[in-house]
């Protein structure tokens, strides 16, 4: 791509021996205009490129020019951090890293995040105090640096501090703890951000704390029934989050053809029959996701094409399988209607409906007659007659308006009945 910056520009292009040029000048004479240019482009710059200009500027740097590249800790870019923090740690200088022990204590949000990501490759306990103050910054960057470098000298006190803190009742304190646990990574630590997420109300955010720590696969197949379960819902989490919480990039971050074609594998063999109504509903969720991503363009046009072409591959994978195959797997989400698990009931009401699966109208009916059942199953089944034009078949709606007393569900079931 063009830069504006021509210097920046000869740096990322291919021209080997302007790009060396362009890094020597970049360092030697402090080119404040062509790094700020890298930083505000960054978006626009494909990884690899990245990489490479990175190496480059590593090559040109040494210990008679580095130093001015602490002009540049004024401007801050995830994308460039790691290439600065290796250029100052290859220097293996005591005096840089006292000066950035100062500039963790006494820096610019921006600095500190530099010193921070410095810190992840000169290991330090001297840093540990002014790391753990960073996690507690509203500074993203820092945040991050700062819990990856007290992970890399397991630092016990700020691990207990944020342990702690996952119990907390509040949703956002749970969500900077796990978050806190992610970046420290630890996978000691993945069944309590797991257990954090099950009563959430940030629970897909959560889930992708847990799967940046993590990978889920393996643990599908885990001997620990509650891991089992909790990385199951999990990858739910993570297929409701995709284009909403997260881009589609999370596809391949997360590896969610991995998982399907362990659920597909499952669901066939009749792994864990107790759960193949979960399988089903995570493969129906996710053929749902993935038709909706494949079919409209406006979640395609401004994705890499690593991503599309991973799509197109969990996409040809799920479509590949037969109708027997899938007329099944509503079966067994059908059967999720009589679960004592009220959620599970909820995520099945919700998949059928995106289906407009109507042989499921009679057991949705079963559901309202229910005496015994919850007032948000109620509201969820009555929403899904209403979309699959069976209203009608509610007869005595004056009981089932008085079994509710959520007075916003009553608003909504009132909406729908008529």
């Amino acid at each position: 791509m063009k830069l504006p910056n021509k210097t920046a520009g000869q740096l990322l292009g291919k021209d080997r021996n302007l790009a060396q040029k362009a890094a020597e000048n970049i360092i030697n004479n402090c080119d404040i205009e062509a790094w700020k240019c890298l930083i505000d482009n960054s978006e626009y710059i494909f990884d690899y490129i990245k990489d490479r200009a990175g190496k480059t500027l590593e090559k040109a740097a040494n210990k008679d020019n580095a130093f001015n590249l602490f002009e540049f800790l004024k401007y801050h870019s995830p994308d460039w951090d790691d290439c600065i923090a290796r250029i100052f740690s290859n220097l293996n200088e005591e005096s840089i890293t006292n000066k950035f022990l100062n500039i963790l204590k006494n820096g610019t949000d921006d600095e500190k995040a530099y010193a921070a990501k410095y810190f992840c490759c000169v290991n330090s306990t001297e840093a540990a105090q002014a790391l753990f103050e960073g996690t507690k910054s509203d500074y993203e960057p820092l945040k991050i640096n700062s819990a990856k470098a007290l992970g890399i000298i397991e630092d016990i006190p700020s691990l207990n501090y944020f342990l702690e803190k996952l119990k907390s009742d509040d949703d956002w304190e749970k969500l900077d703890a796990c978050q806190f646990l992610s970046n420290y990574g630890d996978k000691n630590h993945f069944l309590s951000i797991l257990k954090a997420m099950k009563n959430s109300g940030m629970a897909e955010y959560i889930a992708g704390e847990a799967a940046s720590l993590d990978e889920l696969c393996p643990h599908f197949e885990s001997e620990n029934h509650e891991l089992k379960e909790l990385s199951l819902d999990c990858f739910g989490h993570i297929v409701s989050g995709l284009a909403e919480v997260w881009n589609l990039s999370a596809i391949i971050d997360f590896k969610v053809y991995d998982c399907l074609e362990k659920l597909i594998t499952f669901s066939k063999d009749g792994h864990n029959s107790e759960l193949s109504g979960k399988y089903a509903y995570l493969l129906l969720k996710s053929r749902y996701q993935t038709e909706l991503f494949v079919n409209n363009e406006e979640y395609r046009f401004d994705e890499d094409k690593n991503v599309l072409a991973e799509l197109d591959e969990i996409y040809g994978m799920l479509m590949s399988e037969d109708d027997f195959f899938w007329s099944n797997q509503f079966e067994n989400l059908k059967n999720d209607l009589k679960s004592d698990s009220e959620t599970r009931k909820i995520d099945a009401i919700k998949v059928l409906t995106d289906f407009e699966y109507k042989s499921a109208v009679p057991e949705l009916v079963s559901l309202i007659k229910n005496p015994e059942e919850t007032e948000m199953v109620l509201c969820e089944a009555v929403i899904a007659l209403q979309k699959l034009d069976s209203i009608n078949k509610i007869q005595d709606r004056d009981t089932l308006l008085s079994r509710v007393n959520n007075e916003n569900l009553v608003a909504i079931i009132k909406n729908a009945l008529i």
